[in-house]
Formats: C-alpha cells, structure tokens, sequence
C-alpha cells in the first residue's frame, strides 16, 4: 500500500493486518505478534463511510447495524486494552465527524456514532485509562464526492483542513489530557447563526469566538429601512424589489457572485439548496426584515419568488384599492377566458349582485359614476357588461 511505503520511507516499519473488529481474541494474536522491542504505545481508532440518511429515513434495525458497525471495534479495542497489560499504552483515540457535535443533514449515524464514541473517551479518562475523542471539520482529500461535500459547507462556514494541518494538530493532541476535541477551521460570523437555530444551547455561546454571532434574533429595528423603501413604491415595484431582495440572499447563501445568478422561479432545491442552506436563508431574510419567519417558509414557499410574496405581505401588504384592482384583473382574466354561454352568464350574474350590493351602501357619485351607471349596469346585457369590464375598469 502507498500508505504504507510512505512510513517506510519516514524509517518506521508499517504492517497491514486484517481484523474483525468483532473479535477480541483475533485481537489478542494481533497484538501477540508486537515485538517486544515495539510495545504498544497508542491506538488510533477510525470508522469508514457511514450510512446517508435521515433519522426518519433510516430502519431501526439498519441504524443499529450501521451503528455497531461503526463502533464496535473500539469498544473491543478498550475491553482487551483494559484486561491485558499494556503498560507503554498512552494514548487512545477515537475519531469522528462533526456530525455528533452539532448535527448535519443525513447524518443520523455518523452523529449517534460520534457521541458513542465520545462517552467511551470520557468513560476511560475516568477511570484512569488514557482516552481522547477527536472530531473532524472537512479535510481537503482527492475524493471528488467529498470534496463537493466540504465545498457546500465552506458556503456555511466551515473552511476545509490542509493535511499536514491536521496531522499537527492531531500530533499536539496526542499525550494530551483533553478528553473531547473538535478541530476545525470556522468562521463563526457564517456558522453560529446558522447552526443556533437548528440547535440552540450553551456549545456555541460558551465560546468567546462564536458568541457575538450566536446571540440570538436581529434587533428591534431590523427591517425599518426595508418597510420604509417599500412603502413609496408601487404594488409591482414593491414585489420585483424583494424578489431581489431574497435573490441576493439566496446568491449569498450558495455563494453566487449576485442576485441576477439566481432564478427566482425555479425551487430552492433545485437552485442547490439543502436543509442547513435552507436554515441560513431564513436567518439571513430574518436579519433583513426584522420578521420572525416559521421553520417551514421554505416548505410553504419553495421558490424565491413566492418567499417575497410572503414577505410582501408582512411588510407592506397591499392597500384596498390595489386589492380591488388586482382582483378586477383577475376577474378581467376570468371573463376573457369563459368559453361558453353558460359560464359568462354565471359571470354577469356575480357582477349584478356585487353591484346591487355597492349601490345599496354608496351615495350616488357626482362625476357620473353613481346610480345612473348602476343603473345601466344592472339592465345590461351580459355583453354589455363584458364590453364595460374591459373597456372602462381595465383602465384601473
């Protein structure tokens, strides 16, 4: 293996041996087999690929295999290590994602076998056995599917490690006294919020970095500018100006130069969002409108352009005669799309008696709009009425 010439090459000696991480006898032989001139000085623990899925998604037996899987090799590794004399042992290391830590999407396993693994650090340290659990951010590697990976956290924060960086920091931690650590490179203004809102609690606020970004909702004021632009303009001005508004977020969020690379029409998930993306666009739409935004507005709304709709009508919604005029151009789009007699009949029928009823609140006009027209309009015929919508209401 190229691993192993590469630490032959360092002047150590690397032996690769096959193991079933279930059996504590084949163990035994194994560790039989060390030269007496080589004890047994530390044990490094590592787990494979694990299952991608969702808690929800996952059979209770498959989580349980997968699980074992992933740990029962260091539980084995402790029991033998802990019933034989292994006097030169100083360090025992497990290792594990940041799944365990602070959550991730898909990764139900990763993150039980995370905090199984801590417990077993924390339970050897106890009782005087060397024990670390150190958790990994992204690490650069030449897998392609990883490094895709790591390129959609980077967007929330989490930078990915160089080798040789990791193997320093792994170097400082081992001989330490530290049961628990994470090592990561993260930038906390983007990763506090966003991971705060899925898992608030003291982990981030305890840390002097993370603090000032994890404090909590935006201010009281957030969002008065934005009302206040948007009280000057237009219904239509109004909804183009916060679907840019919630494009430049969305481009900010999937790392987009800007609002034009981002479609307002299509689906979040279709513009390459997944649930943390999902949970930082809320944040940010939060900190922007100073509005407190349901857990399922993307559910609810699933493209940019029916998010601003939304904000719309929380910020600015819209006056009664917009209202009125937007449901005449609806009822204009009705009348030019009725097909048969029938239908323009119901139609014509509907507009006399929402006319009956205006007429009967409202005084007569002086500019020739009172009861004369309603009048007319009451003992028109149905093409008359229809002339009458499009000629003189379209003009609203």
């Amino acid at each position: 293996m190229m691993a192993a010439r590469e630490v032959d090459g360092l002047g150590a000696t690397a032996v690769v041996a096959a193991w079933d991480g279930h059996d504590a006898g084949a163990l035994r032989v194994l560790l039989a087999d060390l030269p007496e001139a080589a004890p047994l000085s530390a044990v490094v623990h590592t787990a494979g690929p694990l299952p991608q899925t969702a808690l929800a998604d996952t059979e209770p037996e498959a989580f349980a295999a997968a699980l074992e899987s992933a740990t029962s090799g260091a539980f084995v590794l402790h029991r033998v290590l802990a019933e034989d004399a292994h006097p030169q042992l100083s360090d025992f290391v497990v290792m594990s994602t940041t799944a365990g830590v602070w959550g991730g999407a898909a990764q139900a396993v990763a993150a039980a076998a995370g905090a199984t693994l801590e417990a077993l650090a924390a339970h050897r340290d106890g009782v005087g056995l060397p024990g670390t659990a150190i958790v990994w951010g992204p690490v650069e590697g030449d897998d392609t599917d990883a490094r895709a990976r790591d390129e959609r956290l980077s967007l929330h924060g989490l930078s990915r490690l160089e080798p040789e960086q990791a193997l320093d920091l792994l170097g400082d931690a081992l001989g330490g006294r530290t049961t628990a650590l994470v090592v990561a490179d993260v930038d906390w203004e983007r990763f506090a919020p966003t991971v705060t809102a899925v898992r608030p609690g003291r982990l981030f606020t305890a840390l002097t970095e993370a603090r000032p970004t994890a404090a909590g909702p935006a201010s009281a004021t957030a969002g008065t500018d934005l009302a206040e632009a948007l009280s000057g303009l237009s219904a239509a001005d109004r909804e183009r100006h916060l679907v840019r508004v919630v494009a430049a977020e969305a481009a900010a969020v999937l790392g987009h130069a800007g609002p034009e690379d981002v479609d307002p029409r299509r689906a979040l998930k279709q513009l390459g969002f997944d649930s943390l993306a999902v949970v930082t666009l809320r944040n940010r739409l939060h900190a922007v409108t100073g509005l407190r935004l349901p857990a399922t507005l993307a559910f609810d709304h699933p493209t940019p352009e029916a998010i601003a709709s939304y904000l719309r009508d929380r910020l600015a919604p819209a006056t009664a005669e917009e209202s009125v005029s937007a449901g005449l151009g609806r009822l204009r789009a009705a009348v030019r799309s009725a097909d048969t007699a029938e239908l323009r009949q119901d139609l014509a029928a509907e507009l006399r008696a929402a006319l009956a009823e205006l007429t009967a609140e409202e005084p007569d006009g002086a500019d020739g709009t009172g009861s004369g027209a309603s009048e007319r309009l009451l003992s028109a015929s149905d093409e008359d009425i229809f002339d009458y919508i499009d000629n003189e209401l379209g003009t609203l």
